[in-house]
C-alpha cells in the first residue's frame, strides 16, 4: 500500500520549532521541582528545593504550573533531541518515515504525566484525541445556504449541498476521518475558495483536500473543474496525496464503494 509521508525536511522544521519553544520555556522556569500528593480525592502541591519543601496553596497554582511545566519541558527536550538525531540520520540516507514516529512518542510525554500534572502543563504535542478535538474546534467561515438550496442533512445533522456530498460526509464519519465542510483555502491562481471537504490525516497531522465534481456532463463545468485541479497542483497539492477528487455527471454515477476504497488506500485503513 502506498504511504504518504510528510517529507523529512518538513518534519525537522516542525521539530526544531518545538525544540526552540520548549528550550525558551525551560529557561524561564524557577529552581526546584514539584511534588504532588493525593489527599481525599484532591491534589496537593509542594515546591521542593534541595532537601526542603513548602506547600503551595491554590492561590499559588501558577507557581505549581511553572514547576510542572519545567519537568515536562526537560522530558520533552530529551526525547525531541533524540528524535531529531534520528531524523537527520534518515535525511542523510535519503530515506522517508511517517511523522507519526515523531508525534506519537512526543505526545506520550504528556499522557504519561499524572492527571493532576496534566492540568498544569501546556503540551507541545497533543495526543490524537485532544489534537482532533482542538482541530475541529477552530472556527471558520463556510459558505451560506439559500432558500433555493435543497435541505440535505448528513447522519450527523450537518447540512450539505447534494446527495453525493452526504454519502461522502457519512463515509468519512464512519471511517473516523475528521473533516471540515467548505472550510476556506487560498489558492494563488483562484484566491479564496471553499473546498468541499478538508480532511485531517492524523498519522501525519497533515491536511488533505477533497473536491467532488458533480456536473461533469456540462462542458463549461468540466473546464472549470480541470482548471481548479491545475490551480491546486500549482500550489503544491498533488492528486491522491494532499488532493483527492471524485467525479460524476451524465451517465457516470458517483460510486460509493470505489470512494471508500480510495479513502482506505490514502489513509492506510484496514
Amino acid at each position: 500500500m502506498t504511504q504518504y509521508y510528510v517529507p523529512i525536511e518538513e518534519q525537522l522544521l516542525i521539530l526544531n520549532a518545538l525544540i526552540i519553544e520548549a528550550t525558551r520555556s525551560l529557561e524561564k522556569k524557577p529552581e526546584g521541582s514539584l511534588l504532588v500528593h493525593q489527599k481525599g480525592g484532591s491534589s496537593q502541591y509542594y515546591w521542593k528545593k534541595g532537601s526542603c519543601r513548602s506547600y503551595l496553596p491554590k492561590k499559588e497554582k501558577a507557581q505549581a504550573a511553572k514547576l510542572a511545566q519545567k519537568t515536562y519541558d526537560k522530558m520533552f527536550l530529551r526525547l525531541a533531541l533524540e528524535i531529531r538525531k534520528d531524523l537527520e540520520s534518515i535525511q542523510n540516507n535519503h530515506c522517508s518515515r511517517s511523522a507519526s514516529f515523531m508525534y506519537q512518542p512526543l505526545a506520550k510525554v504528556y499522557t504519561d504525566q499524572s492527571l493532576s500534572r496534566q492540568s498544569l502543563i501546556h503540551p507541545y504535542v497533543l495526543p490524537d484525541d485532544l489534537f482532533i478535538k482542538e482541530w475541529l474546534s477552530i472556527p471558520y467561515d463556510g459558505l451560506s445556504f439559500t432558500d433555493l438550496d435543497p435541505m440535505i442533512l448528513t447522519d450527523q445533522g450537518e447540512r450539505v449541498r447534494s446527495k453525493s456530498e452526504k454519502i461522502i460526509a457519512d463515509k468519512l464519519y464512519a471511517l473516523g476521518i475528521p473533516y471540515k465542510y467548505e472550510s476556506p483555502l487560498y489558492l494563488s491562481n483562484l484566491g479564496t475558495i471553499h473546498p468541499d471537504f478538508m480532511l485531517l490525516d492524523l498519522s501525519e497531522r497533515n491536511i488533505v483536500y477533497l473536491e467532488h465534481f458533480g456536473l461533469m456532463q456540462d462542458p463549461n463545468y468540466n473546464l472549470q473543474a480541470m482548471n481548479k485541479i491545475d490551480s491546486y497542483r500549482m500550489d503544491g497539492y498533488h492528486m491522491d496525496d494532499t488532493l483527492l477528487c471524485t467525479f460524476e455527471g451524465g451517465r457516470y454515477v458517483f460510486h460509493s464503494a470505489a470512494f471508500e476504497s480510495m479513502l482506505r488506500h490514502r489513509f492506510s485503513l484496514s
